[in-house]
Formats: C-alpha cells, structure tokens, sequence
C-alpha cells in the first residue's frame, strides 16, 4: 500500500481512466463503441455519398490540387486558411466530411473543427487518391 502514496496525482488518473476504459464492454463481452467517430473508410464514405452525392464534403487540399480533381460537389477551404481562421461553410451541427489527398490533413482540420465546436466532423480515410483508386469520378 505504500507505493500508492508514491504515484503522482496524474499516474493514479492515469491508472483510474485505463481500468473505467477496460471495463466499458457491452453484455456481448465487446468493446464499447464510441458515439461519434474521427474517421471514415473510403468504403463508407463512398456509401454515404450514394448516387446522389447529397452530403457536405470539405476540401482542405490547396487550390492547385482542388482544381485538378475533387470529389464532386466538394467546397475548398484550404487547410491553411482553415487553421487561421476562415469561416466554414458549413453549419457546426451538421455532418461534414472533411477530405484531402491521403488522409493527413483532414485529420488535422477534423480535429480543430471538432475543437471549434462541428460535432459531426469526419476525416476520409485515404482522401482523394482512395477515391480515385476506387475507380469514382473526379470533378474539375
């Protein structure tokens, strides 16, 4: 029992959230599954969109690489400005799939977007090239 008096506040927290984090299994004995997810597979990005392409896609690649090829009906913003600031043009509340070239970047905005209140923003696992490599049309 001493060395419990030895742990920093922040190893006992540390040790509290990992054993809560274990022990949050459904009655199946599988792990629990968050409410909201950071990232899509381009598989289900690509069901999302459907035949319809009804769905809010923001495009954080420059404008050089946004103007060779997007997913159609995507709206720019890139990163850059997005970190600085820029309005999106989207509500905070709705979904929003956030794409670029392979996946690095949307992670990037999706994270400072759900930092700045979008609630439902995704990162596209792979980003444009995976849609490409999908064999879906690019938009020019």
């Amino acid at each position: 029992m001493n060395y419990i008096k030895k742990l920093s506040p922040f190893a006992i927290a540390l040790v509290l959230v990992f054993s809560h984090c274990s022990k949050e299994q459904n009655a199946g004995g599988s792990p629990a599954v968050a409410t909201s997810s950071i990232e899509i597979s381009i598989q289900d990005f690509i069901n999302e969109y459907g035949d319809d392409g009804d769905i809010q896609v923001l495009d954080v690649r420059t404008q050089g690489e946004y103007d060779m090829g997007r997913v159609p009906g995507a709206v720019l913003l890139p990163l850059d400005q997005l970190m600085a600031g820029a309005e999106v043009p989207f509500d905070k509340d709705s979904e929003i799939y956030v794409i670029c070239r392979s996946g690095n970047r949307s992670m990037t905005a999706q994270s400072y977007m759900k930092q700045n209140g979008f609630s439902d923003a995704v990162s596209v696992s792979g980003g444009t090239n995976a849609w490409i490599a999908e064999g879906k049309q690019v938009e020019k």
